[in-house]
């Protein structure tokens, strides 16, 4: 009976020992290079600034952080997997040109205060082609040589804005 009162203590105190002071695990773990550093990014972006981000980062990241790219944003130029190897980044926005219609006015019919609206026309040349109209009808716009105050150079400067 002591025998088998001293087998159960030895593996109480086991047991015990077990439970009050358990193996430390050694828990593997791994260190990331996570080097912060400050980018700007400026151009066809939703927030442009300074972004706090991992050197390990790419460029599409930034993009994100900065709200995304805007409609008028050229893309192709735009390396989304690059990594952020410099300090500021320009997003290019898309060219257009600005194409403005020339309306183009029926040198007969048209009437005083339109003549003024027409670049290079100056009242004293609308006068005068008014003028011209009163004596004779256009036949060409290349008759508007022949108004006073309308020289080569500025007959080339308005004749897009005129038809017969």
């Amino acid at each position: 009976m002591k025998y088998q009162v001293l087998k159960i203590s030895f593996i109480l105190f086991i047991l015990l020992c077990i439970y009050f002071f358990p193996r430390q695990q050694n828990k593997n773990y791994y260190e990331l290079d996570q080097e912060i550093i400050s980018v700007k990014i400026d151009g066809a972006v939703l927030n442009p600034g300074i972004y706090q981000v991992n050197k390990s980062d790419r460029l599409g990241y930034l993009i994100h952080l900065a709200g995304g790219l805007r409609e008028d944003a050229d893309i192709s130029s735009i390396s989304f997997n690059q990594y952020l190897t410099n300090s500021e980044y320009y997003i290019e926005y898309i060219k257009f040109e600005k194409i403005e219609p020339i309306i183009k006015y029926d040198l007969n019919s048209i009437n005083y205060d339109t003549l003024l609206t027409i670049p290079y026309i100056t009242e004293s040349r609308a006068l005068n082609i008014l003028l011209y109209r009163q004596e004779k009808k256009f036949d060409s716009i290349d008759e508007l040589l022949n108004v006073k105050g309308i020289g080569e150079k500025t007959f080339e400067k308005i004749k897009g804005y005129f038809k017969v």
